[in-house]
């Protein structure tokens, strides 16, 4: 989606490396975290931007995990932050936030790297898996991983859909085993891959489970 600044706002910047947990970034605050139409996701300083749905093996099909992103609306757009929730299909893509039990499963942290970079990292088993969303020159919003592709090599991925697939313990989803990506060619049409984590230190119960 293509994004054009509306008007001028004072705000105070948070320093590049700043660690949002809750999704809040530059100072500004990001709609509630709570059941929210899609109309109401804007706000008069911050105009939403939907970044990813992220498919899943586990639960029921009409709940996807959407990856939104909210501009500044300022004469220079920069990115304010980034929220990982719940989408509802059968209540034409309402967003509410996750259950405690996926936090204590995967554990899920937002860095503002700069004005128009932040990435969002899902950690768990041991694993980290980490998506960077940049806001380009000409106002779209793009979202990049590490790929691996079916022929082995590395790439990197400008993702435009995803899928997530359950590490499981006595058949209950207890992580992510896995992160299946569907990437923009930049020579026109798409690509397949596997999302490459990287391993990091994990002190959750789960962590090895499995």
């Amino acid at each position: 989606m293509k994004l054009r600044a509306r008007s001028h706002l004072h705000r105070r910047r948070l320093a590049p490396g700043t660690v949002a947990l809750l999704g809040v970034s530059m100072g500004l605050p990001l709609p509630p975290a709570r059941d929210t139409q899609p109309q109401a996701l804007s706000t008069p300083a911050l105009e939403h931007v939907e970044v990813l749905r992220i498919h899943r093996d586990f639960g029921q099909a009409r709940y996807l995990i959407a990856l939104d992103g909210w501009v500044a609306r300022t004469d220079l757009p920069q990115l304010a932050g980034l929220r990982l929730w719940w989408l509802d299909l059968a209540r034409d893509d309402v967003r509410f936030p996750f259950e405690p039990w996926i936090h204590r499963a995967v554990e899920i942290s937002y860095l503002d790297v700069s004005e128009r970079r932040h990435t969002v990292t899902l950690r768990t088993d041991d694993l980290a898996f980490v998506f960077a969303v940049e806001l380009d020159d000409s106002g779209q919003v793009r979202v990049h991983a590490p790929a691996r592709t079916a022929q082995g090599s590395s790439a990197r991925c400008e993702v435009r859909g995803a899928r997530m697939l359950a590490r499981r313990f006595l058949g209950v989803p207890t992580g992510v085993a896995e992160i299946r990506l569907r990437c923009r060619s930049p020579h026109g049409g798409s690509w397949r891959g596997v999302m490459v984590p990287t391993e990091h230190s994990c002190d959750k119960p789960v962590c090895g489970a499995g």
